[in-house]
């Protein structure tokens, strides 16, 4: 048969069915998450004195009961398996005689509803001291709804013993109440010895004063991580501790894991220690290798007064190879100076060698004006020492020849950075001569020395002639350090 064609009319009350079903599951979806976030748990205290019980809201809704229910502490002990009333009163005598510090106990009850019907919940309890002036008045806990689909999870108590780090739980009296057993395996006291006096007897005197300041921030809601301090154990040794703390806002106690960092730090401390023997040494070979140079650049001094008297052209060569060793002393003793042991502030440098290469040219009163625009760019000595003498030659060059004639002289350096890896640097001066390496033999070695530079640092140079002077573009790598 073919299908019917529904009317107007039914489309319209099948799309309110489909409508009305899907209220119906989002509004138990709705349900279900607002039960997820709620906390079937409630706080109670036991005073001594008086035999006083309080409750929060919460147990009188656990139970089923109003606030104006009177007996709800015997409601409750009725619904105690005789073997569960003796063990929690064996738990209140061993809190008031200073046995125990925390206790946790599970009960099954059993709650007749106003239906007829027996509602059987299981319960966790848990239990610490109350003290007021030094002295129990009682105990405080908590009582929680353990839900059927949450009975197969282990208790505390079991995590605490399977754990391998540092568990506790602290009141804001300053007290353990639970420990787990790592504690007495690294600080040598037992759990009683813990639990009966101020944690804060066992820190370290140093450390006391950020303990308290730490543990104040905590009692205010603020969680604590990666907080420090030292520990004293029971044979007097230290042990640093490093904790992750939060405050549970229902019970007041303090949930907190603690870490033994002590091998890590002294680890750390030996790491650090050869770190400052090795800068120390590193300094020590800049320095005596800058102090040979200088050695060397005293002794070619010296060679230059003795033999520029017979043979006045050696004079010049010597001048020039003192500058190149006086160029590549300089990077030394910059890196002995350097807090950074593997990086050298270039522009620095260039700074440096370009006006130690005017004084020793024109003397005191340099009548050449020094235009730099000098990026803050750091290189590696693999770099500086190639890039050094590169700049000595160029500068040189442009000091000894590219100036002599110019009536207003300028000297221009710029270096700049071109990308993660190239840069530039551009050497110039005004003057009409340009250089020419088929002058002289000096001028010969100078060329060899700018073309093995330039090679060594993988890049090439270029001679320009332009409105403002003589220009040389040289475009390089920083070297990877060996």
């Amino acid at each position: 048969m073919p299908e019917r064609i529904l009317t107007l009319k039914e489309k319209i009350n099948a799309q309110k069915s489909a409508l009305a079903q899907m209220e119906q599951d989002l509004h138990l979806l709705l349900n279900e998450q607002s039960l997820g976030k709620h906390r079937s748990a409630g706080t109670w205290q036991y005073y001594f004195h008086g035999d006083v019980f309080d409750w929060s809201d919460e147990i009188y809704t656990i139970f089923g009961v109003t606030k104006e229910h009177k007996n709800l502490f015997s409601n409750y002990w009725q619904h105690l398996k005789k073997k569960e009333q003796i063990q929690l009163r064996r738990k209140f005598e061993h809190i008031l005689e200073k046995k125990i510090a925390y206790f946790e106990v599970f009960q099954n009850i059993s709650i007749p509803l106003k239906s007829g019907i027996i509602e059987s919940k299981k319960l966790q309890c848990i239990g610490y001291p109350l003290i007021e002036n030094q002295e129990i008045i009682g105990v405080k806990g908590v009582m929680e709804v353990i839900e059927a689909k949450d009975t197969g999870v282990y208790s505390l108590t079991n995590f605490f013993d399977a754990s391998l780090d540092l568990q506790c739980i602290a009141n804001e009296n300053g007290y353990f109440i639970k420990v787990s057993p790592s504690w007495t395996e690294i600080t040598g006291y037992s759990e009683m010895e813990l639990c009966s006096q101020p944690f804060t007897n066992f820190v370290h005197p140093e450390d006391l004063n950020n303990t308290i300041e730490e543990t104040k921030s905590l009692t205010q809601g603020n969680d604590s991580v990666n907080f420090q301090n030292r520990y004293i154990t029971k044979q007097g040794d230290e042990i640093i501790l490093d904790w992750k703390s939060r405050k549970d806002p229902l019970t007041g106690l303090f949930y907190c894991t603690a870490r033994d960092i002590s091998l890590e730090v002294k680890q750390k401390e030996e790491l650090q220690s050869h770190l400052i023997e090795k800068e120390i040494l590193i300094k020590e070979i800049h320095h005596r290798v800058k102090n040979n140079l200088q050695i060397i650049s005293s002794l070619l001094s010296l060679q230059a007064k003795i033999s520029g008297q017979r043979h006045p052209e050696l004079h010049a060569i010597y001048a020039d190879s003192r500058h190149r060793i006086q160029s590549m002393a300089a990077i030394h003793e910059m890196f002995y100076r350097s807090k950074s042991l593997d990086k050298l502030l270039f522009s620095n440098y260039i700074e440096k060698l370009t006006t130690d290469l005017l004084v020793s040219f024109y003397g005191a009163n340099v009548g050449v004006q020094l235009h730099m625009d000098l990026e803050p760019i750091y290189f590696n000595l693999d770099t500086c020492i190639p890039l050094g003498l590169l700049t000595n030659e160029v500068v040189t060059n442009a000091l000894k020849h590219g100036l002599k004639d110019a009536k207003d002289p300028v000297l221009t350096v710029r270096l700049k950075k071109l990308d993660k890896s190239n840069f530039e640097l551009t050497i110039g001066d005004n003057g009409k001569s340009e250089f020419n390496p088929a002058r002289t033999q000096t001028l010969s070695m100078g060329l060899t020395i700018i073309e093995s530079m330039v090679e060594q640092l993988d890049g090439k140079i270029e001679h320009r002639n332009l409105l403002e002077g003589n220009f040389y573009i040289i475009k390089f790598q920083e070297q990877k350090a060996i």
